[in-house]
């Protein structure tokens, strides 16, 4: 991919959990003050959103959506759900928001 293409053009479900994996465990990760906020005020810890981030067992949930400019995947395990993107290089991972996940 080309440069801008990580925001503006939509992955596979594989391709975007390969690279959040990848982002991931090179800690090439930047939290937004939205998803601190919400985090707060849904009492989820950092952690809690760093085990979704690194667990093998976490999934995409649905397929890509542009919004605000970027594609936007919602990584999920049974628990917690995490709102995603990309920069434009593909370089870093951005977490929008996390959710505490209904059973």
């Amino acid at each position: 991919m080309s440069p801008g293409d990580f925001k503006c053009q939509r992955m596979s479900r594989n391709e975007a959990r390969k690279l959040i994996a990848r982002l991931a465990l090179s800690e090439s990760v930047t939290f937004v003050s939205h998803a601190f906020d919400r985090m707060k005020e849904r009492n989820v810890s950092l952690q809690d959103a760093w085990n979704v981030l690194e667990s093998p067992d976490s999934f995409i949930h649905g397929d890509g959506e542009f919004e605000n400019g970027s594609y936007r995947y919602r990584l999920c395990t049974n628990r917690i759900q995490a709102v995603l993107s990309f920069n434009s290089d593909g370089t870093r991972l951005i977490v929008v928001t996390v959710i505490r996940r209904s059973i």
